[in-house]
């Protein structure tokens, strides 16, 4: 099966709330990129996370078992605006 590919300022989930959609057994990859400071993913519900390092890009790849509508958030401590760095992630079957 091929994957979905998806990139994101990991600045950008503070901004915007983040939110995707995917497919149960479709696996997703997750490509985090930012420019300042050290950033970490977590989907606790998909026992996944990452760290995402300025200048590099950190992938995660998941595969979701299960519907419903999930949250992840970061989970390393980045400055103004942390508490709020967090999305959803919304699995159709």
């Amino acid at each position: 099966m091929n994957s979905q590919r998806r990139r994101v300022l990991a600045a950008g989930i503070a901004a915007a709330g983040v939110a995707f959609g995917a497919v149960v057994g479709v696996p997703v990859v997750l490509e985090f990129v930012t420019a300042d400071v050290v950033m970490g993913f977590n989907a606790p519900d998909f026992n996944v996370r990452a760290d995402i390092i300025p200048g590099q890009v950190a992938r995660v790849r998941l595969v979701p078992d299960k519907t419903g509508t999930f949250v992840f958030l970061c989970d390393i401590f980045c400055g103004d605006g942390h508490e709020g760095m967090s999305g959803q992630i919304h699995v159709a079957a």
